[in-house]
């Protein structure tokens, strides 16, 4: 192996000049409206972890190219190593394996084919000859590098589907159990497990095998693998446990939630800390025994679902749950030990939501992140045995001042159910009271308390937006989940309308003044609520969705990438045809009194291309004001930076235009333009 020299002292400061340039720029004095750009791609800086040895910090850094691995001296902050590839695609997000090893993987961007991709090592520890820095092959290989950007393993996935660590076992710098899933929409999911030596690169087959598809393992602090959950045809989790004798055992159904999700195995190897509804309507955290699968209560919420848990590193005990009821709120162990107490101390510290994203093995470092509703994520380095907690990437405070909060509201539907959302105010003083609808995909989804760039697109350019969490959406409990079924034309939609009479109703929206705007299943319950009440919607905004129901049960259409998820929607919407047409918004046009602003992904395999256009031409045919955006290139939402920064452009020319708003000093009257007025993206 060639070692260059050791790197000069004058560039120690590189890795530290690095993190200083991901640093958001602040906007200028006169700047009073933050760029869309600026909003869509508010930080460079995307993930950090420290090592389990604690001598190094792995950043993924955003460039003009995509995204890179970034490997610093944790002490002095010099750059020891980088892993970037072509333009054509992109570092994934990674894992610590090891002291000074990562797991990665390759994407492509999807609107590249096929193509090779470089290997790019910065000055460092090791220089690789001219040989290694050959263009390869890359697409969809699966790798494990150091620190220095050295190739250690590798995987050209012939199968669908991802490489999942399920366990990085810190403390062995061989060793990773590494799962990979084949996605198969016919219900014949394969999971296979692997002890991977990444050092000699050798993949050994392990005998975990799960009972159905999905399959998720868990080990024990020894690597040792004690419990597997899977998926079967119809959506149901099931779990199997390894007994002394070495057979592993299906945990009966009646232990076992529609959501169980365990979290790790214990310290002592005898239990498994879980989420679980197997129970009760809402989701909580147990301790369950791996001998007998009894469970003992940890935390349960009055109201909503637990949201997540964070397992003490030591695993010995549960420090700290999230709940969302609103705001998020944090319930603290404090007899957990020290790990609990220093977390309450950085959540009270720096306020909004704040995660452990790794630590080191001897529990001296660990790395923060940070999000609010005004942050979309700033990272921190908390040295416990110094205590002190220092910024990485952290934007400057007048810039989130420029921005609008989000608040949680709640209203009642027409049958009594409480409706939970959020509103967040347009920013600066705002005659127009426009206000936008803004609805989640799904509709086993939900909205959070956090950042959003559409919401803060809109809100800094003078419009409100109200998120609702109609019933369907995750979070509130098993029933309100399960609430949306054969409802997704109906009660689902009278949530929604309730929602939007109800911000009318507090003076926060002027009659008319009302655009309803969503994705995939958002997009579908916009045009729909807009057929429903014409009276209420100044114009429509619809993105990636179906719109004729009977859709959900062709071959053309994908809704689910896998099978069960495909069953869950089809169980959702029924099979009954008059039902479908009822609740198809494409056959019902003919009530909106609402242009309809229409944006497709060109190469979107969900919902092809093909039923965007067939609802512009329809609406067409029906005299209704309509727009077509296709976005080359574009697949998945949201999309890439840029194109979701135009898209977002086109979007508050379109609302401005139809319903009027306040952007910088000037008004938009609602009826000065038409709907075929371009905005920056090529129209049809």
């Amino acid at each position: 192996m060639k070692r260059s020299r050791p790197p000069d002292r004058s560039n120690r400061r590189v890795g530290w000049l690095l993190v200083l340039a991901l640093l958001p720029v602040a906007g200028t004095a006169g700047q009073a409206i933050p760029s869309i750009h600026e909003l869509v791609s508010p930080s460079r800086l995307t993930d950090v972890k420290v090592s389990p040895g604690g001598d190094y910090l792995g950043l993924r850094v955003r460039d003009q190219n995509g995204f890179a691995l970034h490997f610093l001296d944790l002490k002095t902050r010099a750059e020891v190593g980088v892993i970037a590839f072509a333009e054509q695609q992109d570092v994934g997000g990674f894992q610590w394996v090891g002291k000074k090893q990562v797991v990665s993987s390759v994407r492509l961007r999807e609107d590249f084919d096929e193509l090779p991709a470089r290997v790019s090592i910065l000055p460092g520890r090791y220089r690789p000859n001219r040989d290694e820095l050959l263009d390869e092959v890359l697409r969809g290989r699966f790798f494990f590098a150091d620190v220095n950007g050295r190739w250690l393993s590798q995987r050209q996935r012939r199968e669908r589907g991802e490489p999942v660590v399920d366990d990085p076992l810190l403390a062995d710098d061989r060793h990773a159990l590494v799962s990979l899933h084949s996605d198969m929409l016919d219900g014949r999911n394969p999971t296979s497990l692997y002890r991977v030596d990444f050092q000699r690169d050798r993949w050994k087959l392990l005998r975990a095998v799960p009972l159905y598809s999905a399959g998720t393992f868990f080990a024990d602090t020894s690597g040792a693998v004690q419990l597997v959950t899977s998926i079967d045809d119809d959506g149901r989790t099931h779990a199997q446990v390894l007994t002394s004798d070495g057979k592993w055992v299906e945990v009966p159904q009646a232990f076992v939630g529609a959501r169980f999700r365990p979290l790790s195995i214990t310290a002592d190897g005898k239990h498994a800390w879980v989420l679980n509804d197997a129970s009760t309507d809402r989701l909580g955290v147990y301790r369950m025994s791996l001998l007998d699968f009894r469970s003992d209560l940890i935390y349960l919420d009055d109201n909503v679902d637990v949201t997540s848990a964070f397992v003490c590193p030591d695993r010995k005990s549960v420090c700290r749950v999230r709940v969302d009821d609103g705001y998020p709120r944090y319930i603290s162990f404090p007899d957990a030990g020290r790990d609990a107490i220093d977390l309450d101390v950085l959540a009270r510290q720096l306020s909004g939501v704040v995660t452990v994203t790794s630590w080191s093995l001897d529990g001296r470092y660990w790395t923060i992140r940070r999000e609010t509703d005004r942050d979309a994520g700033s990272f921190f380095l908390f040295d416990r045995q110094a205590k002190t907690l220092e910024p990485i990437g952290a934007g400057p405070k007048q810039d989130r001042d420029r921005l609008a909060p989000m608040e949680p509201v709640s209203f009642s539907a027409p049958d009594g159910k409480k409706i939970q959302g959020y509103l967040t105010r347009a920013v600066g003083e705002s005659s127009s009271r426009a206000l936008v609808v803004l609805l989640h995909d799904g509709p086993d989804e939900r909205d959070y308390w956090s950042y959003s760039p559409a919401v803060q697109v809109l809100a800094t350019r003078g419009i409100s937006v109200l998120q609702i969490n109609f019933r369907g959406s995750i979070g509130y409990g098993r029933a309100f989940a399960k609430a949306s079924t054969r409802e997704w034309g109906r009660a689902v939609q009278q949530d929604i309308i309730a929602g939007t009479r109800w911000a009318i109703s507090e003076g926060i929206a002027a009659p008319k003044r009302v655009c309803i705007m969503g994705d995939g299943f958002g997009a579908y319950s916009a045009l729909q609520s807009a057929t429903l009440a014409p009276d209420l919607y100044g114009c429509v905004v619809v993105r990636g969705g179906i719109y004729d129901l009977a859709d959900i049960h062709s071959h053309y259409v994908k809704f689910r990438s896998t099978y069960y998820g495909q069953r869950y929607i089809s169980d959702q919407v029924g099979s009954d045809r008059d039902e479908l047409e009822a609740y198809s918004p494409i056959d019902h046009v003919d009530e909106l009194d609402a242009p309809v602003l229409i944006v497709h992904g060109h190469r979107d395999t969900r919902v092809p291309l093909v039923k965007a256009t067939w609802l512009k031409r329809v609406l067409k045919s029906h005299q209704k004001p309509a727009r077509l955006i296709d976005v080359p290139g574009a697949a998945s939402i949201p999309f890439y930076a840029e194109e979701e920064a135009a898209y977002l452009d086109a979007v508050v020319d379109f609302v401005s235009r139809h319903i009027g708003a306040t952007s910088g000093t000037s008004q938009t009257s609602p009826s000065e333009h038409s709907c075929d007025s371009d905005a920056g993206l090529a129209a049809h």
